[in-house]
């Protein structure tokens, strides 16, 4: 370090004739931790070889060359230049190890799921294909069988008899016991259309007047489906379909396009009970407690459940001495703060919404989430292996949603926070996510306060640092929600890091910021 400092002294000497087209910074903190901001032209001068300077940490821009004495003081000058791309850059190896160790788990899960699901599955398939044949009873249980019975009553009834079973069976809106998938979304042609125009593009060449009637019927029906009262029109233009294929078809192609039909159908409701088994409830309990055994060891859950409930009383704590003093009551908001808890699988199981897509993101997906319904809180699987200060900033996050803006137990000595949220930018419908953020970076800093932290200043940077994890870029991140227009409740990861947490004083006493965003204080103004 001595060696460091001495050509630190040494570089500049050298530069200063040049200094005047630079600028000089210094971390408030240490009037001896200089940042010395080179213009990157000074690069070209022949002689002074700026911007390969042996035992200075370097950082460089488009435009600039940072230079500093240590690899701390540059990550504190970079956190306070752009805090999420610095934390973020820090744990990119970490951040990279933990997807492994969510594909890992992917794999893992599938194996352990599959089989149990395959027989859902076909237990599900079986019992829904029972109750469509008391409606069709042309449907069987096996794709083969179902081709069988619709070629046996052809050969029975013929094509006229054929003709109106069709007509009465599959030219309704709903087919059996469910919509086909897509098969009303308005200008698409779904699994029956799409079925029927692949028979009847065949007969373009063979059948020119037939095609011809028959394609315009589909187009008509397609660009039809959506307006109001189209089912009526979907339905009549199916049965023209019918009409026109099996009044003007020779035997082998009524034949043909029988087992065609049948064969797809069929699949469909086989496909579509598949679809649908994601989102049937899960209640096998012998599967989802062997998955919390295996995925969720009672070590991990005991831990977790430790830095859950410090987070928790230090929320009641902090709420309760904001309160001092305003003669405001928080005895809502310290009921539901007392009252929330985390679940696990075996808890879930049962309730709405418990179904193999949700187990397998509880296995498989870093997370956590808080419910209003039921007053807790979501611990996925790959979150237990955190780091502990992400922990803490997350489950502060999560419990903040307990009370945030858009509830009615948020405390009314907090609620001025909405008009400081709107002044820095974030919308009407991010008022939730961005009151848990800021919740989230207070009781963070409370905890890197405590005089008894037996942690060094580096250490508690370090901590910051490793609390970040959302490090999606601004062009990566929707900002819109799909459904309603409206802008995603979450704000860009990058302004809930540079504009929330990054603000906060005592990150700036921290890292020696000389600057600083404007802070949301809890204190009314």
């Amino acid at each position: 370090m001595r060696h460091r400092v001495l050509f630190f002294g040494i570089f500049i000497t050298m530069a200063f004739p040049f200094l005047s087209q630079s600028q000089m910074f210094t971390l408030v903190d240490e009037s001896k931790a200089l940042v010395v901001l080179v213009d990157n032209t000074l690069s070209a001068i022949p002689g002074y070889p700026l911007l390969d300077c042996p035992g200075l940490y370097t950082y460089k821009t488009p435009d600039r060359t940072y230079f500093a004495q240590s690899q701390d003081i540059l990550d504190r000058f970079k956190a306070c230049r752009n805090l999420q791309k610095t934390a973020c850059d820090k744990t990119q190896a970490q951040r990279q190890l933990q997807k492994e160790q969510e594909d890992n788990l992917r794999l893992e899960f599938s194996h352990i799921f599959t089989e149990q699901e395959k027989r859902i599955e076909a237990e599900q398939l079986a019992e829904k294909l029972e109750q469509l044949s008391l409606e069709n009873p042309l449907l069987r249980q096996q794709t083969e069988n179902t081709m069988s019975s619709h070629l046996e009553y052809l050969n029975q009834r013929g094509r006229i008899g054929m003709q109106k079973f069709f007509g009465q069976h599959y030219a309704k809106p709903m087919v059996g016991f469910t919509r086909l998938q897509n098969d009303q979304a308005p200008g698409f042609p779904g699994h029956i259309l799409s079925t029927l125009r692949q028979f009847i593009q065949r007969l373009k060449e063979s059948h020119p007047k037939i095609f011809k009637n028959l394609d315009s019927i589909c187009d008509e029906t397609v660009r039809k489906k959506g307006d109001v009262n189209s089912d009526r029109l979907v339905a009549k233009n199916l049965r023209k379909i019918y009409d026109g294929l099996f009044q003007n078809l020779s035997d082998e192609d009524v034949r043909e396009f029988t087992k065609e039909f049948s064969v797809s159908l069929h699949e469909a409701f086989s496909l579509s009970i598949s679809d649908k088994l994601k989102f049937w409830p899960l209640h096998d309990s012998h599967l989802v407690q062997s998955i919390e055994e295996r995925f969720y060891p009672n070590a991990k859950k005991a831990e977790i459940a430790r830095t859950f409930q410090r987070v928790k009383e230090k929320i009641i704590t902090y709420v309760e001495r904001s309160a001092e003093g305003k003669s405001q009551d928080v005895s809502q908001a310290r009921q539901v703060l007392n009252g929330i808890d985390l679940y696990w699988p075996m808890e879930r199981m049962g309730q709405e919404g418990f179904t193999g897509n949700y187990l397998q993101s509880m296995v498989t997906s870093e997370n956590a989430a808080y419910s209003s319904e039921n007053n807790r809180i979501k611990i996925n699987v790959p979150y237990l292996s955190a780091p502990l200060w992400k922990q803490m900033w997350t489950l502060s996050h999560e419990i903040g949603h307990a009370i945030d803006l858009s509830s009615n137990r948020i405390p009314e000595f907090w609620k001025h926070l909405k008009a400081c949220f709107e002044k820095k930018g974030f919308e009407e419908t991010q008022m939730g996510e961005t009151f848990s953020d800021w919740l989230a970076a207070e009781i963070l800093m409370e905890f890197l306060k405590e005089p008894s932290l037996s942690l060094s200043e580096s250490e508690k940077r370090e901590a910051v640092l490793t609390s970040v994890w959302l490090c999606r870029a601004a062009e990566e991140q929707e900002l819109m929600d799909p459904l309603t227009g409206n802008p995603d409740v979450h704000p860009p990861d990058w302004k809930r890091i540079n504009t929330i947490l990054r603000a906060h004083p005592y990150f700036n006493q921290l890292f020696g910021c000389a600057s600083s965003p404007s802070y949301c204080s809890g204190e009314l103004p």
